[in-house]
């Protein structure tokens, strides 16, 4: 996209240079995002067009407007494996405690396989399972003592690993 964008003639001859410059840094943001090196992929770009379309800012200019640029929210989150184990224990903890409703233990964790063999929406779904468990159950303080720095987030769904079929 950001060669189309730097190398069409319409770059020069119409529209907003701005405009297509904050185009081009909303296409870095999603690099960015997405665990990218997106000022690798820029200073490529830089050093490329920069002097057939000298509009291009510097870096450092770049990295402020890419860095103004807010993120969306991610769309699939969920606890890191070792804390969403330990919240399942305290869960468990509770259920077998309180003799809540028999034959419905709070929802098994995505973790060890569960994690490599599941997605990105399959964990999330999981997650969002558990919390729904803990609010019916009413130990929902338990979810909500997990700090941010405690989830994995992702802004697109990953495909889970599947084993490949060996070849005869």
């Amino acid at each position: 996209m950001a060669r189309a964008i730097i190398g069409s003639g319409s770059y020069t001859l119409r529209g907003d240079d701005s405009g297509q410059i904050q185009v081009l840094a909303q296409w870095l943001r999603q690099c960015k995002d997405q665990g990218f090196d997106w000022k690798t992929v820029y200073q490529q770009i830089y050093n490329s067009w920069a002097q057939r379309r000298p509009l291009l800012p510097p870096s450092e200019e770049m990295e402020r407007l890419v860095g103004s640029l807010i993120a969306p929210p991610p769309k699939y989150r969920c606890p890191k494996p070792l804390v969403w184990a330990t919240v399942h224990a305290q869960l468990r903890d509770w259920y077998e405690n309180h003799l809540v409703s028999v034959g419905d233990p709070p929802p098994v964790p995505l973790i060890l396989n569960g994690w490599v063999f599941s997605s990105a929406s399959e964990k999330h779904q999981r997650w969002e399972d558990t919390v729904s468990w803990a609010a019916r159950h009413e130990c929902i303080s338990i979810v909500d003592a997990i700090s941010e720095d405690d989830f994995v987030t992702w802004n697109h769904d990953e495909p889970s690993w599947r084993p490949q079929a060996e070849d005869e």
